[in-house]
């Protein structure tokens, strides 16, 4: 088959299939059909791995050849590759988590995982290090810090960050063990990494999907927060009793885990797979939009540009988008101090009565919360609620507090992250946008601001909630430590802070939030016997 292919993983297993590959380097400047032009290849299909900050061609909506794409580190991706995905006939994620998040909003993903090449693989080699891990670290990878550190107080531990994956491999091949931590819970590329250089692998426990492929105790081993350190003492006495355990991960990997056994599952799939019909050529612009819009905040670049581009036509089309192309533009537009046209484009996505018009409806509100015009649209924002058949009724207390209350912002806040949670518009894990948020597309968005503007237990209380229900507690951990050294935080969060430092190797924050709570319930009951 002749492939035009963009990527790393998968070249060498096409080519070992027998297939014709012509390589493309994407250009954000020219259209996908562009690019096949110039290629000069007539190619089957088109494979795309999306991985890193992938430059994004033009017009991806109107390539007339079949795509695939291959979706990597997807599950704090999935808010930009998930409206990519739609302009795809065939599409693949790396981790198994990521499957029902992108059939939830319409696209039949599959999951692919990674994979190693041959020029991965590494004979034994003489052990240098006790233990190794190559990885970066930075203020967003907090949990990764604190391992390295409790690590390091106890053992040697090597550690590496910027090198080259050929340096990379051989420093886990000359370590009795490579120690995994990553942000999402899976079969990452590190996991395999590891077992390809032949060395013990120390994983973090209950990674997603790992168990479809590897057993613990026969192809690797696993820790946790509660054993970390007596699992490693125990490897520390005698590694090479576990050489057994590399060598059967390293021979399973080298069995069902290479480029060419990918790649394989890869030309089964488009030769047998009816691909899902397409929607409408203006759902697909919107798709393109929101995706380049989405790629932009989290990588910066020119995608916004094709992304403005193209919502501005779709909203010169009467309805276009269904008030969703109208919302994005509008958003963007407010932020980058347009508010006049921002407002415009959010009242014409407001009228509409879906999802979109819902969040628009909102940031109207929080636009307006110190203007005479605010309560206006409050009673905009529940006919809209009453029209999508949500009950009015469960907000009244939000409700009462705002029309009492001299703190409106707060009051707002508190009402639309509510309102956003019930509708499991919550957070999407990974979106770390550059910029302090003004006007939330997310509960989680609302709590933090409400935090910001008044620090209680109420308002932590929402951060809790919102965390917990995207599967990331860690997360609340930084707004309570603040809310307990400002003294606003409840003895039961108080509590949680220190399971949650433990979940995070904060031991020591751990230890301190329980002499805290400690000390707290003490005073009561010394001031209950007094009384």
């Amino acid at each position: 088959m002749k492939i035009l292919y963009s990527g790393c993983f998968l070249r060498e297993g096409f080519e070992k299939m027998g297939c014709d590959v012509t390589p493309i380097q994407l250009n954000k400047d020219l259209t996908l059909n562009e690019h096949i032009e110039i290629s000069g290849c007539a190619p089957d299909f088109i494979f795309i791995e999306f991985f890193g900050k992938t430059d994004l061609p033009k017009s991806i909506h109107s390539c007339r050849h079949k795509l695939v794409a291959y979706c990597i580190d997807s599950p704090i991706n999935e808010f930009w590759l998930i409206p990519l995905a739609k302009l795809f006939d065939i599409v693949y994620v790396d981790q198994l988590s990521s499957v029902a998040a992108f059939r939830q909003q319409g696209v039949d993903a599959r999951w692919l995982p990674l994979c190693v090449s041959e020029s991965d693989f590494r004979p034994p080699s003489p052990k240098q290090y006790f233990i190794t891990f190559v990885g970066r670290t930075s203020e967003y990878r907090t949990k990764r810090s604190n391992l390295l550190n409790v690590i390091r107080r106890n053992y040697d531990i090597n550690t590496a960050q910027d090198v080259s994956a050929s340096r990379m491999l051989d420093l886990f091949a000359t370590s009795h063990i490579v120690l995994n931590e990553n942000f999402f819970p899976g079969l990452n590329l590190r996991f395999l990494h590891a077992l390809s250089a032949g060395s013990l692998l120390l994983t973090e426990r209950n990674g997603y999907g790992v168990d479809r492929y590897f057993s613990e105790g026969r192809h690797f081993l696993s820790y946790a927060p509660e054993n970390l350190l007596a699992v490693l003492g125990k490897l520390h006495k005698a590694p090479e009793q576990y050489f057994p355990i590399a060598r059967s991960g390293h021979e399973q990997c080298r069995r069902n885990h290479t480029s060419a056994q990918r790649a394989q599952t890869v030309l089964l799939d488009v030769q047998t797979i009816t691909p899902t019909p397409k929607p409408s050529p203006e759902m697909l612009k919107t798709a393109e939009a929101l995706g380049k819009y989405y790629h932009a905040l989290r990588f910066g670049g020119k995608a916004i540009n094709d992304s403005v581009s193209l919502l501005r036509e779709i909203t010169g089309i009467q309805g276009g988008g269904g008030g969703e192309a109208m919302h994005i533009l509008g958003s963007i537009y407010a932020r980058a101090d347009m508010e006049k046209e921002g407002i415009e484009l959010l009242e014409k996505a407001a009228k509409f009565r879906n999802i979109s018009g819902l969040i628009a409806c909102m940031k109207l509100m929080i636009l307006c919360h110190d203007k005479p015009e605010f309560f206006k649209k409050l009673a905009d924002l529940l006919f809209l609620l009453h029209d999508l058949n949500i009950d009015i009724r469960r907000y009244e207390r939000m409700i009462n507090d705002i029309n009492s209350m001299c703190d409106m912002y707060t009051g707002c806040c508190l009402l639309c992250c509510q309102i956003l949670y019930d509708l499991n518009v919550v957070f999407e894990p990974g979106f770390m946008k550059p910029y302090k948020e003004v006007l939330p597309d997310y509960a989680l968005e609302y709590a933090i601001l409400a935090f910001e503007h008044n620090m209680n237990a109420e308002v932590l209380e929402l951060i809790i909630k919102s965390t917990r229900k995207i599967g990331l507690a860690s997360e609340a951990l930084p707004y309570i430590k603040k809310a307990i050294y400002e003294g606003a935080a409840s003895n039961r969060q108080i509590a949680l802070a220190a399971s949650l430092a433990i979940q995070y190797y904060d031991f020591d924050f751990a230890r301190m939030a329980a002499m805290s709570l400690k000390h707290k319930l003490l005073h009561t009951l010394h001031h209950k016997q007094a009384m």
